[in-house]
Order: C-alpha cells, then sequence, then structure tokens
C-alpha cells in the first residue's frame, strides 16, 4: 500500500511486552495496627476538641422565636467559623469511624472461641 510506513518494532502482533507482575501489598502487623488504631482515637478526640473552640458559642445563637434578619446576621457574622467547625467536626467522625472499627477488628482478634469459655453451655438452657 502506498503512503504507509512500516516502523520496526511497533507491530502489535510481533512486539511483546513485559507486564510487570503486581505483588499484593504487605499486610499492616498487628502492633503497628494497633498503635493506628489509637492514633486515630486520639486525633479525632483532639478534632472534637479544636472544633469546639473554633464553633461559635452556642449562647450567641439566635432562638427560636428569632426574627430571619437576626438569624441572617448570625449566619453572616460567624459563617466561616461555622464551616470550619462542621469541617473539623466531620473529619474527627471520620477518624473516630476509623477507630471504632479498628478497635473492633482488634479485639475480635483477641477473642477466645466460644466453647472455650467457661460458662459456654451446649445446647439451649430452658
Amino acid at each position: 500500500m502506498a503512503g504507509e510506513i512500516a516502523v520496526e518494532g511497533l507491530d502489535p502482533v510481533t512486539r511483546t511486552t513485559a507486564i510487570p507482575e503486581r505483588s499484593a501489598p504487605e499486610p499492616i502487623s498487628a502492633p503497628s495496627a494497633a498503635r493506628l488504631t489509637g492514633l486515630a482515637g486520639l486525633a479525632s478526640f483532639v478534632l472534637i476538641i479544636v472544633a469546639a473552640f473554633v464553633a461559635p458559642p452556642l449562647w450567641n445563637a439566635p432562638g427560636t422565636m428569632a426574627t430571619a434578619a437576626r438569624v441572617t446576621a448570625y449566619a453572616q457574622n460567624y459563617g466561616g467559623r461555622l464551616i470550619a467547625s462542621l469541617l473539623i467536626y466531620s473529619l474527627a467522625i471520620g477518624l473516630f469511624l476509623s477507630f471504632a472499627a479498628g478497635l473492633w477488628a482488634w479485639l475480635r482478634e483477641r477473642e477466645r472461641p466460644p466453647h472455650d469459655h467457661p460458662l459456654y453451655r451446649k445446647g439451649p438452657v430452658w
């Protein structure tokens, strides 16, 4: 065919490419996982405290019978602090959920099977 340019090594049929093997990620060791779980719990606690100080004081918030103008003025005055505190609270709750899941996994790993428990009985108790 006229106009075709043959480039050596780019023929998809004859070209072989080595695809590197992907290895499975290394699992986190138990002490490291427990340490990360503890750090997530501490970080969530610290972020909750920080968010409480960032948020405007609740005693300055307009009441339920406040006028729309007062609620709007409050939102304009403290809008940035409200959004910042909500963002920090969201991060804190995300870390707390990670902490709770890690703690559950850690406790589950150390739990004895029920048949080893001294109060375990076979069959129903009537």
